[in-house]
């Protein structure tokens, strides 16, 4: 298989780093887009107290460093028709908020460290991304901002993260931006894992485009240097010719990618919701188990949520949410609807609802009348859970 020239495909990251970022409508109307944060956001929910009550059974005196780095940052939120002051929390504010969160307990048996890395080629991102960011500060949580295209970072940031858990979004605004030679510096160290937000669609469009130009539907007649650079080769030929819907041929081009990972490393390919008719699914490669069952329970619970309508939580459910996400600090209505705990149709006002019921149930000291609330620490709430997430 015929490797394409690693330093040709990093020029192409080069050139769409430079590509104005592309416009984008209200997240409502991108079912993709919404779908993805639905899915990360419950995922980044789970994840650092996924691997940190996993420690809990062995000694571990060292202290454990979490790492997420988001490759593809954008501006830190995304427009919105429902959400507060028209703007959605990105990747990038929901990894940070749960970082924060696991980093505020006290009750860890060892010292825990975060990490947020934002990179971003865009240098006009960056002011937006420290007001989505800087609300997490945390003496135990390192928030880096970098402004630069993500190839000419990777490597550094790997070697810093050695030895900590990390997981690296791909996130990109096309196929140059994410060859495949772009993963070398993380094969593969443990307590490594790897999303990717794959355009299948668009790979398949590249595809047709190649087809019509060269009057054939033979693929070994086909050059396409973006393909080639996404796959690490030329796997992409491969498509069967059983496979005529764009849909399957979507789904093959999705699972080649997936396999081109280690097989030594937990893989799988999941489709995302789409409301252009073409397909991104979400790729996973993960050194340990339990991270590719823990992100397949996002995924699936958000895909069910997504198939029906959602009837709006009760004001006790609000209340206990509440209590297990801020546990011990003191916050306002606001903040609490600005950090997206809750969802974008929960007003103000039920937010106000659910601090004074979280009063009323002993989960918090004190509740003002303008509903600024100051909630019990985890281990003192009545009938606590385990962690935070469980």
């Amino acid at each position: 298989m015929p490797v394409p020239d690693c330093a040709d495909c990093l020029k192409a990251v080069q050139r769409a780093s430079e590509k104005p970022h592309p416009a984008t409508l209200a997240v409502e109307l991108r079912k993709q887009t919404e779908n993805k944060l639905d899915v990360l956001t419950d995922y980044y929910a789970a994840w650092p107290n996924t691997i940190l009550n996993g420690l809990r059974k062995h000694p571990h005196p060292a202290p454990v460093h979490l790492w997420i780095i988001d490759l593809f940052a954008g501006r830190g939120w995304h427009e919105s028709r429902k959400w507060p002051e028209g703007q959605r929390p990105g990747t990038a504010a929901a990894a940070g908020f749960r970082l924060w969160q696991a980093v505020s307990r006290t009750d860890w048996p060892f010292d825990v460290y975060a990490h947020l890395v934002a990179v971003d080629a865009d240098r006009s991102f960056e002011p937006s991304l420290h007001a989505a960011l800087d609300r997490f500060a945390h003496p135990r949580l390192d928030v880096q901002i970098i402004p630069k295209n993500c190839a000419d970072v990777i490597g550094d940031l790997r070697r810093k993260s050695v030895g900590g858990y990390t997981l690296w979004l791909f996130d990109p605004y096309g196929l140059e931006s994410i060859p495949f030679c772009l993963f070398e510096p993380l094969r593969w160290h443990r307590q490594t894992e790897v999303i990717v937000n794959l355009d299948a669609g668009n790979a398949q469009r590249v595809i047709d485009a190649g087809m019509k130009r060269h009057g054939t539907h033979d693929l070994n007649g086909i050059k396409s240097t973006t393909l080639d650079c996404l796959f690490g080769g030329d796997d992409w030929r491969a498509i069967p010719a059983r496979l005529t819907s764009t849909a399957s041929r979507e789904r093959w081009l999705a699972e080649r990618y997936r396999d081109l990972f280690p097989s030594n490393m937990e893989r799988q390919a999941l489709p995302l919701e789409s409301s252009s008719g073409f397909t991104r699914f979400f790729v996973q490669a993960a050194s340990h188990r339990t991270a590719r069952d823990r992100f397949r329970k996002s995924y699936d619970d958000v895909q069910k949520i997504w198939k029906r309508h959602r009837a709006a939580p009760k004001v006790e459910d609000l209340a206990r949410q509440l209590a297990r996400d801020l546990a011990g600090h003191e916050v306002t209505p606001a903040v609490i609807q600005s950090l997206g705990i809750f969802p974008a149709e929960t007003t103000v006002e039920r937010i106000r609802g659910a601090c004074q019921h979280a009063l009323a149930l002993g989960l918090a000291t004190r509740c003002d009348p303008d509903g600024t609330v100051v909630l019990l620490p985890l281990a003192d709430q009545p009938n606590a859970p385990k962690g935070l997430f469980d």
